[in-house]
């Protein structure tokens, strides 16, 4: 779910999610919280940190997403509770035409797998970038070449149709995520 820096900037941010999660008998672990990188670089990064540690605490995953568009920091990665990086699709979108993008997802992926990071390639929409991504050490693709973006309704009946089928190419196995859906693609509150 994408979060905006104002959320993270509430102090009763992590016990709101605390609550809604427990209202509805959702287990913490299943919920990743989307940031962007510029989040990081607000001028108020420690009460966001304050949020983001607390928030981690609660067994939630945090995911920088659209990473290396912005003011990319390495030290950001080390000192707040990132479990995943999402590559731009402007990088996924040029791949097999365009070296420097490919060398850029390239970086991204090698950061990630490094720092032990999950990596997340956004607009995947032909196999040739899906066969790149895997390659390269990518570990979930969102994108057109699995489903278009879905409302909340068609989510559910392509999750249906779909529960059975895994993505595999080579040795390994490869998990889909969909596309944001419209109702969580805007900042809470």
């Amino acid at each position: 779910m994408n979060v905006c820096a104002a959320d993270f900037k509430r102090p009763d941010y992590p016990a709101f999610i605390a609550r809604t999660l427990q209202a509805h008998g959702l287990d913490p672990e299943h919920l990743i919280l989307e940031m962007t990188e510029r989040v990081m670089f607000d001028e108020s990064a420690d009460d966001i940190r304050t949020s983001l540690d607390a928030i981690h605490a609660l067994g939630i995953a945090l995911s920088i997403d659209d990473f290396g568009t912005g003011y990319s920091s390495l030290s950001y990665l080390h000192r707040f509770p990132v479990k995943e990086l999402k590559i731009d699709k402007s990088f996924v979108r040029e791949i097999g035409g365009d070296a420097m993008a490919e060398s850029l997802a390239q970086t991204v992926m090698n950061i990630g797998n490094v720092l032990k990071l999950t990596v997340v390639a956004e607009g995947v929409e032909t196999q040739m970038q899906c066969d790149f991504l895997s390659d390269h050490g990518c570990h979930l693709y969102q994108g057109h070449l699995f489903s278009p973006p879905l409302s909340p309704e068609r989510f559910v009946l392509w999750i249906q149709a779909h529960r059975q089928r895994t993505y595999t190419r080579g040795p390994t196995s490869a998990h889909i995520l969909m596309e944001s859906l419209s109702t969580t693609d805007r900042c809470l509150g």
